[in-house]
């Protein structure tokens, strides 16, 4: 301390002294062995002087070599443990995905696509998670609800298959099951969001429902819907539902395509279509086209050239219409041809009278 003396007393240095005190605390740490305790006199020194930075390592490895009171070694673990906020609980999520939906956007129905009646379902789980840790963060993928109309004999971990009426052209029966299942899921309590994979907007009355229960409802969908505005103008039904769901999935289109398209087993065999079905899918599409008045042509004109398939409405009308020609519900390649045969009507060049 400036202005006192320090001659032979060790307990005091000039102020400024290059020499750092802490022989000090040596002196005070080393009586603690003989149960020696400060008095109030050395109490004040010990808040007069200058601490050091690196004072309190010096100090703690003393307290040690002179085994300290528990306290002393106490404070330093009180110091030296970092004080980290605890990490947020997973959120639980369940996903319910039509299969028809998926094929459209992965666009496997495409005239240009590979040859897959079946899809491959096994390594949609690792798929769906990834996208919903971009989409919504942290969380834990409880199960995925599989909405198809055939039984394709897969065992799979954390899924459930839900088999719908083959005569299910118009969809109802998906939107009953799929607003039965959210029910049960929001009524269960455990569950904290909803993955939508379907594009079908009869489906809204049960996400409003569920998200004022509280529930972040998200839709799966494809590149497509980071382009809102001219998706609106496309297909403004899917567009709607993406608009109301809090959260877009979205996932590549050729990733998906590669997942549904990997076969983990034996390849099954596909149903030969039907001799002569061209002919009588053509004369579908024909009178499909007839009815049309010519905005809608002219708009369909416009449109096709930048899609890769069909609209989802025109696609489900004409699918509606092959199934009510054949007598049954169509397989994969007759609607495969189906779709051609539309895209081809539809943008062929427009013939002038004479």
């Amino acid at each position: 301390m400036a202005g006192r003396s320090s001659a032979g007393n060790p307990y005091f240095y000039p102020a400024g002294d290059p020499e750092p005190s802490y022989w000090l605390a040596a002196a005070h740490i080393s009586g603690l062995r003989t149960g020696m305790t400060l008095s109030s006199g050395a109490r004040s020194v010990f808040a007069s002087l200058y601490i050091p930075p690196f004072l309190p390592e010096v100090a703690l490895s003393l307290i040690r070599r002179a085994r300290a009171p528990y306290f002393l070694l106490l404070m330093e673990h009180q110091d030296k443990t970092p004080h980290r906020s605890p990490m947020p609980a997973a959120g639980r999520a369940v996903a319910l995905l039509d299969a028809r939906y998926l094929r459209w956007i992965a666009r496997l129905d495409e005239p240009d696509a590979p040859a897959t009646a079946t899809l491959a379902r096994e390594r949609m789980n690792d798929l769906v998670q990834h996208a919903l840790y971009r989409a919504v963060g942290r969380i834990n993928l409880l199960r995925v609800y599989w909405y198809a109309e055939t039984d394709d004999r897969v065992v799979c971990n954390d899924q459930a298959l839900r088999l719908l009426p083959s005569a299910d052209a118009d969809g109802s029966a998906l939107v009953r099951q799929m607003s039965a299942d959210v029910q049960a899921l929001v009524a269960g309590g455990r569950v904290d969001v909803l993955l939508i994979g379907c594009d079908d907007d009869r489906l809204l009355a049960v996400m409003e429902s569920a998200r004022l229960a509280g529930l972040m409802v998200c839709v799966l969908a494809d590149e497509r819907a980071q382009a809102m505005p001219r998706l609106m103008q496309q297909d403004p039904n899917w567009a709607r539902l993406l608009r109301e769901a809090d959260r877009r999935v979205i996932v590549r289109a050729s990733e998906l395509a590669h997942v549904l398209s990997a076969q983990a087993g034996s390849p099954q065999e596909e149903e030969a279509p039907a001799e002569g079905f061209e002919d009588a899918l053509l004369a579908v599409v024909k009178a499909w086209w007839e009815e049309l008045t010519d905005d809608d042509r002219d708009g369909l004109r416009e449109e096709l050239p930048e899609l890769r398939g069909l609209p989802p409405e025109v696609d489900r009308d004409l699918l509606l219409r092959g199934k009510n020609a054949m007598g049954r519900a169509l397989n994969f390649h007759e609607k495969r041809a189906l779709r051609a045969q539309a895209r081809e009507v539809a943008l062929a060049p427009v013939v002038s009278p004479a």
